[in-house]
C-alpha cells in the first residue's frame, strides 16, 4: 500500500490534496503551512519523474512505479470528496526534456506509456497526448466530488545551481542564477 504524508487540521475545513513530482515535493513545506494556517488537513501524494497524470510517465522512472503511485493517489482523493486537489509538476520538462545545460538526454520526456524510447515520439503527439491525459486526470478527479487546481510550472534556471553557487563562492564568478520572465514564458507556452 502506497504511504501519504497526512498533517492534521480541522473538521470543520475542507481537505487539501497535494499531488505531483518532485516540484509538489519542494513545495510541501510551504502547502503545509498553508493548511495549517487555515486548518485544512492535508494529504500529500509525491512521486519523483512521475506526473499526476492517470496514465504515462516520464522516461525516467518505471512506468510501473508512476502507474500504482498515481492510481493510490487517486483512490484516496475519491475516499475524500469536498476536498481541493492541488496538482504540481515539471511540466515544461515533460514536454520538452531537461532545461539544465549539463543536461544533454531527454530522459525526462513523458509518453502515454512511459516508454524509454520518449525520443521518438514527435513532440505534436506527445503534447496532444499529455493534455488529453491532463483532461482525464481532471475530469476524473471533478467526478470524485474534488476542486482541480492546477499550479504552473515552478521557474527553471536551467543550470546546476548547486555547481553555480560554489564557483561564485570560490571564484567570485559573475553568473547570474536566475532565469528571465521571457525565458520562462517561452518554454512553458
Amino acid at each position: 500500500a502506497q504511504q501519504f504524508c497526512r498533517y492534521p487540521g480541522s473538521t470543520e475545513q475542507p481537505p487539501l490534496f497535494l499531488w505531483g513530482d518532485s516540484h509538489a515535493d519542494a513545495l510541501q513545506a510551504a502547502v503545509q503551512q498553508l493548511a495549517q494556517v487555515r486548518q485544512m488537513p492535508l494529504t500529500v501524494a509525491t512521486f519523483s519523474a512521475c506526473p499526476p497524470l492517470l496514465r504515462g510517465a516520464g522516461a525516467s522512472q518505471e512506468p510501473e512505479l508512476c502507474r500504482t503511485g498515481n492510481q493510490a493517489a487517486l483512490a484516496q482523493i475519491r475516499a475524500t470528496p469536498g476536498a481541493t486537489v492541488l496538482l504540481v509538476a515539471r511540466w515544461s520538462a515533460y514536454l520538452l526534456g531537461r532545461n539544465e545545460n549539463h543536461e544533454q538526454d531527454n530522459d525526462f520526456l513523458w509518453t502515454p506509456d512511459g516508454s524509454t524510447r520518449a525520443s521518438a515520439m514527435p513532440a505534436p503527439n506527445r503534447l496532444a497526448d499529455f493534455r488529453q491525459a491532463l483532461l482525464d486526470t481532471s475530469c476524473a478527479l471533478r467526478d470524485a466530488g474534488v476542486k482541480v487546481l492546477l499550479l504552473g510550472p515552478i521557474p527553471e534556471v536551467g543550470i546546476s545551481v548547486a555547481s553555480a553557487l560554489a564557483r561564485k563562492s570560490m571564484y567570485g564568478s559573475p553568473q547570474e542564477i536566475r532565469v528571465s520572465k521571457a525565458d520562462y514564458q517561452h518554454r512553458n507556452q
